[in-house]
């Protein structure tokens, strides 16, 4: 990955665990997972607030690094899981 700003792309799955997060009940959720796409966007995988690791022994399409992202919930689906990053143009 180059220098930010990053586009966030979204898997069907990861739409929907976004939607659902606007409910009420959520809101909690809600505001964490946005501050964690906030800097994913702007600052990169690399911001120590989201505990992520660039894997040296992974190469993803077109030879850009693959990063693996720690939670703290162990059955919660790591936003990781769900999004990818493109280097806006």
């Amino acid at each position: 990955m180059t220098a930010p700003p990053f586009d966030i792309l979204f898997t069907d799955e990861a739409s929907r665990v976004l939607e659902d997060l606007l409910q009420p009940q959520y809101k909690s959720k809600r505001t964490k997972a946005q501050k964690a796409l906030r800097l994913l966007r702007d600052v990169g995988p690399s911001h120590p607030g989201l505990n992520s690791h660039r894997y040296e022994s992974l190469v993803g399409p077109n030879g850009t690094a693959v990063w693996g992202i720690l939670h703290r919930e162990s059955n919660a689906r790591s936003m990781a899981d769900l999004v990818g990053l493109r280097t806006r143009s």
